[in-house]
């Protein structure tokens, strides 16, 4: 009986202390946001910064001609929240532009070549 006092004291003891760590230890790392007011100005810089698994999320429509080498390994992330990328040209300049082995998930995102030009 002294032998399951003991275990049960050091199981209610540890589920005491596991109870005092912050939830947010445990939740998902923030996003790395890009447009005004955001971490980043531009999602190349967003995208060189970015580690494993995190999410890159736009803040508002951005031009800019992103070329990008998918680290292998690596899974990043790009939430348009349903804004656009359109690429700086103004005749050929695509949007994204992407090599390399990683994986790049993109999700609610329209994607324009140039200025004005067609979607992607």
């Amino acid at each position: 009986m002294k032998n399951v006092n003991k275990l049960l004291s050091v199981v209610l003891t540890l589920c005491i202390n596991l109870s005092l760590l912050p939830m947010t230890a445990l939740a998902a790392p923030a996003p790395l946001t890009v447009g005004t007011g955001g971490d980043y100005t531009t999602i190349a810089d967003a995208l060189v910064n970015a580690a494993d698994g995190d999410t890159i999320l736009l803040l508002n429509d951005i031009t800019e001609s992103v070329s990008y080498t998918v680290t292998t390994g690596k899974t990043i992330t790009i939430d348009g929240d349903g804004f656009t990328i359109t690429g700086v040209d103004g005749t050929s300049s695509a949007a994204l532009s992407l090599d390399g082995a990683g994986d790049l998930i993109i999700k609610d995102i329209k994607l324009l070549v140039g200025l004005g030009g067609s979607a992607m």
